[in-house]
């Protein structure tokens, strides 16, 4: 009996936890538990915008690469002063042969000629667009001709109107080219291709910014919209695309690109 008692006294004079110090323990845990979730969301938001700008990156390097590969193409079977039709910070448009068809003349022309025998008319058709030049670069036409038609058993070619220059049998060049425009449309983030002024299909999508810088052969700057008598100068082309991910607007990324345009040196 005695034995009980002194159990029962034992059990009585324990203490618990107050309500304070379980309101503090709580209101602690809380803090803790919260400041982990802060810290968990921080670095999961850091390794997906790590990730997202990885992603950029490597779609913005392919998408200067292909840009890029299509502006050095310019000036292809073109002379040096008509290559370039219209250059601004946001738009370019030039000529190119493309196709790489051409021939040489094998009789001489006289002004307002409209007809020319070639070495072989292979690659030409009616409606294209052709230069006719000096291979010297004398006496180069200062517009180009559409072909109205093509004889393959003469190897003639019948222009819609005659030249405007006189031309010496095989040391002129009649070259078909393509109109190339590449522009950016900045209302739907993207660049835009059309060939031979028709309809402007989309090149490049994702793109939050494109400038275009032209200068010529000493690095001077031509200025934002080249003017007609700049054109010919055009030597180089910087390309500056911004790239951004549509869901985390912090992973934009920046590119730049320096085009010699090596048919024109």
């Amino acid at each position: 009996m005695k034995f009980f008692n002194k159990t029962i006294n034992r059990i009585n004079n324990q203490k618990g936890f107050s309500l304070v110090e379980i309101l503090l323990a709580a209101v602690l845990g809380a803090v803790l538990f919260g400041v982990a979730v802060m810290i968990f969301t921080k670095q999961e938001t850091m390794l997906r915008e790590q990730g997202s700008g990885a992603t950029v990156r490597g779609s913005g390097r392919i998408m200067m690469s292909e840009l890029t590969k299509q502006l050095r193409l310019a000036g292809y079977g073109i002379p040096v002063d008509n290559v370039f039709t219209t250059a601004t910070s946001v738009s370019v448009t030039f000529r190119s042969n493309t196709d790489n068809v051409s021939s040489l003349t094998t009789n001489a022309m006289l002004v307002a000629q409209d007809t020319v025998n070639l070495v072989s008319v292979a690659g030409f058709s009616v409606g294209q667009n052709v230069w006719v030049y000096g291979v010297s670069g004398d006496n180069n036409e200062a517009a180009p001709y559409e072909i109205f038609d093509v004889d393959s058993g003469t190897q003639e070619l019948t222009f819609t109107a005659g030249v405007a220059n006189e031309h010496s049998a095989t040391t002129t060049m009649v070259n078909p080219f393509h109109l190339y425009t590449y522009t950016w449309d900045s209302a739907n983030n993207r660049v835009t291709k059309s060939v031979d002024g028709g309809t402007a299909n989309v090149f490049l999508e994702g793109i939050s910014g494109l400038t275009f810088v032209y200068r010529d052969s000493a690095g001077t700057d031509l200025g934002a919209a080249v003017s007609a008598a700049n054109l010919p100068n055009i030597r180089r082309i910087e390309i500056r695309l911004n790239m951004r991910d549509t869901e985390n607007p912090h992973s934009e990324v920046s590119l730049s690109s320096d085009v010699t345009i090596r048919n024109m040196s």
